[in-house]
């Protein structure tokens, strides 16, 4: 099997629970947050395949940076969060196909947010010619949680910036055949471009790549350096509400113009709604030359951060 995990809360259980009935489970990461999360979740990954036994479990990484620009280029907005789980179950039933792996393992539970309602679960499972399994689709958060403690994820797990590239304010709770097909059209490209350049590593050969996974240092920031530019990396609807004074909103893709149009030579600090996208954009603006940072595990204030996600 094949278990698709985010090193969030849930999917790490997931796998969990297919281990316990004996199952051989590998693992899918699609990395959307740079190095620092990769190293995070990896270190989930780590602590999860403590409990397999009898096998060498492969842990497969996918750059998955293309989906995320394919969706924001080619999907209306309303659809982004299942045009990602949509493009998140193409190239894993590829991966699984390499790795020869017959079902994938998710951790989608009934209801918990838009992109698991049973109409866009239905919608985004059309013609995946692969079972697809859901052992947590009955459980609730609570429940979830106790069982994350118990495996020894939670805490890891717990400490992951989220990314909100592809964060829809309104998000659609279903997809009909039609949009899907536009989905796949979109996104079949980028599919293919992420399971080539996917890199697959032993259980027994994890600790050394985690270890080689450096970051670079001091992505993060507690506060902007003196003259820096603060760059708003969410959209336009909460820039307007509120925004660190002084900030300059951009859309992700936009990034680099920006730079190039307000000069290399600046320091830059961005921020998003969880922090992964400006650890990801940090990260990509350093390999260039470009002194950029993150906010230190930023966080909107508490009540812009409820408005913003309810519809999520």
């Amino acid at each position: 099997m094949l278990a698709l995990v985010s090193g969030g809360i849930d999917s790490p259980v997931a796998a969990w629970m297919m281990m316990r009935r004996g199952a051989h489970v590998d693992v899918f990461y699609c990395n959307l947050g740079g190095t620092l999360a990769l190293r995070l979740v990896l270190e989930v990954v780590r602590v999860l395949l403590s409990w397999s036994y009898g096998y060498n479990a492969r842990v497969v990484v996918a750059d998955c940076g293309p989906l995320a620009r394919a969706i924001r280029r080619g999907v209306r907005q309303e659809l982004w969060n299942i045009a990602f789980k949509r493009a998140l179950y193409l190239a894993a039933v590829e991966v699984a196909r390499t790795v020869k792996a017959i079902a994938l393992v998710t951790g989608e539970s009934l209801g918990q947010v838009s992109s698991q309602t049973l109409q866009a679960l239905a919608a985004v499972e059309s013609g995946i010619n692969m079972p697809v399994l859901r052992p947590l689709i009955g459980m609730d958060k609570d429940e979830i949680v106790k069982l994350a403690q118990r495996v020894g994820t939670y805490e890891l797990s717990a400490r992951l910036p989220e990314y909100c590239a592809i964060f829809s304010r309104r998000p659609k709770k279903w997809a009909t055949r039609e949009e899907i097909e536009e989905i796949d059209l979109a996104v079949r490209d980028a599919v293919e471009e992420v399971v080539r350049g996917v890199k697959v590593v032993r259980r027994r050969e994890l600790g050394d790549y985690i270890q080689s996974l450096a970051p670079p240092p001091d992505l993060e920031v507690e506060e902007p350096p003196p003259g820096a530019v603060v760059v708003d990396l969410r959209d336009e609807e909460s820039y307007r509400r509120w925004h660190i004074p002084g900030a300059v909103r951009v859309d992700p893709d936009d990034v680099l113009s920006l730079v190039d149009r307000l000069g290399r030579d600046r320091v830059y600090v961005f921020y998003c709604y969880g922090g992964g996208l400006s650890l990801d954009v940090a990260e990509s603006l350093r390999k260039l030359g470009v002194k950029a940072f993150s906010f230190r595990l930023w966080r909107i204030s508490s009540r812009d951060q409820q408005r913003d996600t309810t519809s999520q």
